[in-house]
């Protein structure tokens, strides 16, 4: 008999990345409250600079942030649109299906 379980991957399990990333500061341009079964998400939009070049980012989140807010985050200096707040929330609320004590595949992103 196949058993199959069902696990959501928290915060702690976000894969380590090989290069070593590079901090710089962010700064909030836009947030969008939605709410869903009494639960408040967000649509936070942000900029950071590298090397003289504006990045403009987005990630939906429940964690709330408000318009102006700054915060330090590390990009990959190999490719700097990959940020570390979008790389956490993409892989926070994830859901996977194991058969056999094996993963199988990701079946939905929750958030």
């Amino acid at each position: 008999m196949d058993g199959i379980a069902i696990s959501i991957v928290s915060v702690d399990e976000v894969p380590v990345p090989k290069v070593d990333w590079k901090d710089t500061e962010a700064t909030v341009t836009k947030v969008t409250t939605f709410s869903a079964r009494g639960r408040a998400s967000y649509t936070v939009e942000f900029t950071y600079k590298v090397d003289d070049r504006l990045y403009q980012r987005g990630v939906n989140t429940f964690d709330a942030y408000r318009q102006g807010d700054s915060m330090v985050l590390r990009y990959n200096p190999l490719d700097p649109e990959r940020n570390d707040l979008e790389e956490r929330e993409r892989h926070k609320h994830r859901l996977h299906i194991f058969r056999n004590g094996r993963r199988d595949s990701v079946v939905h992103d929750l958030a």
